[in-house]
């Protein structure tokens, strides 16, 4: 067996000790450069680990092999450490390059298919479009001309010139510099969508009229056989996160063999779909783990939802809902995009009971972001989302709060309101 340190007493630090508590790897201690740390013990099933320095660690160990368990950037500033102490590279299992830059964690590690393109992410924060790849209408992965294209946008980050300058996303740090495998895929190249979500339908839009969301099912290429040509030449993995967006996936052709394939594969996937149409291969994968299902409802009665989605198929939303809850409650949540439309106590009672119905137990709260990326999501808009959070918290739900894209003086209120309660 292979003498194994664990570099980061964190709450990575279990999962990498299940990784590699195997014949090959024999976890000896953990290091950390936390002073308080030091000299305690690390508890895992009843398997205790101390905790020790690196200076500590490298004489008591001079062989020993590391993993680090912090995520970036802290992993690339230990990595720089361990280096600077003489640890050969082979010795860091999870080792990648990495640099100095101005960028973000999705350059380079992040596509987004769309109809006709492929983007770095699908990120508009900055009001622009997302950086281009290139034009794409299916079939392989165009890999050289994407290094090409992340080499030239990382240059041209640090240049005079930035096309990401003004994203939220955008900052200083350290990034990863190694291409494969992806991180994340976005599939949004399937854009039709049986709702008309006031949020997406552009301003003076009446039911009946043409929009993006009714491409035709010709227009689509065959995003699995891209997606399966990606696995085999190790472009993606089972490291890989799959985000199924675009319109409604579940009505696109491919949909289901595609999204089952990938998990026979491992990869995990979030499927973002409206739920007005029940699909047995969510079901027949749930089970797996490898799937999260995701629904926006964004309304507590079928007037509301009428309002907000266009369509009058709240109970069958909500159907849908508790079968997929029924399987696997802890791969399901149901967001709640707030506006003014839905802000109401009603809608927000009526919501939480709906949930409570359903055996739903995850709910994820959002603003509308193309308001609050125009500044025009409005403080009494934020004590809505603060007084629908606290509903919840009430009841005993696992509530995420979204406020990564809040202002500093909108967050302030979210986390004074709270009184400390964790978001």
């Amino acid at each position: 067996m292979k003498a194994l340190v664990l570099f980061g007493a964190g709450r990575n630090a279990a999962a990498s000790f299940y990784m590699f508590s195997s014949d090959n790897w024999i976890p000896i201690c953990i290091c950390d450069n936390d002073q308080s740390k030091i000299n305690t013990q690390f508890v895992i099933d009843g398997f205790v680990l101390e905790v020790i320095s690196p200076e500590c660690v490298m004489k008591r160990y001079p062989d020993a092999a590391f993993y680090i368990t912090p995520d970036p950037p802290q992993k690339f500033e230990i990595i720089e450490q361990l280096l600077n102490n003489n640890i050969d590279i082979s010795r860091i299992l999870n080792y990648e390059p990495f640099c100095y830059l101005h960028s973000c964690d999705l350059i380079g590690k992040s596509i987004n298919f769309t109809p006709t393109q492929l983007h770095h992410c699908c990120s508009a924060s900055n009001g622009v479009k997302p950086p281009l790849i290139c034009d794409f209408h299916g079939g392989g992965f165009p890999q050289n001309r994407y290094v090409d294209s992340v080499n030239k946008l990382i240059s041209a980050n640090n240049s005079e010139y930035s096309p990401c300058e003004g994203c939220r996303n955008f900052h200083e740090g350290y990034f990863s510099v190694q291409k494969f495998p992806i991180n994340s895929i976005s599939i949004n190249s399937y854009m039709h969508c049986n709702l008309h979500c006031s949020y997406c339908r552009p301003s003076g839009w009446v039911k009946g009229q043409y929009g993006w969301w009714d491409m035709h099912e010709s227009a689509v290429y065959s995003i699995a056989d891209t997606l399966i040509g990606m696995y085999e030449n190790k472009i993606i993995s089972q490291s890989t996160q799959i985000n199924w967006g675009g319109g409604e996936p579940v009505l696109a052709k491919n949909f289901s063999d595609c999204m089952k394939m990938l998990a026979e594969k491992g990869i995990k996937q979030i499927i973002n779909t409206n739920a007005t149409i029940y699909s047995e291969s969510i079901t027949e994968v749930l089970l797996s783990g490898l799937i999260q299902v995701q629904v926006s409802v964004d309304a507590g009665t079928p007037l509301t939802y009428f309002s907000v989605k266009g369509e009058d198929l709240y109970y069958s939303v909500w159907d849908t809902i508790a079968k997929y809850a029924k399987v696997n409650s802890s791969s399901i949540t149901v967001k709640y995009i707030v506006i003014e439309e839905n802000s109401g106590e009603k809608d927000f009672l009526e919501f939480i009971n709906q949930c409570d119905i359903s055996g739903v137990k995850n709910i994820a709260i959002t603003p509308e972001y193309n308001l609050l990326w125009r500044g025009h999501y409005s403080d009494s808009l934020v004590r809505k989302i603060i007084d629908l959070y606290l509903l919840l918290q009430k009841r005993g739900f696992i509530t995420i709060l979204h406020t990564d894209y809040f202002s500093t003086e909108q967050k302030d209120i979210i986390f004074n309101s709270i009184n400390g309660v964790e978001i």
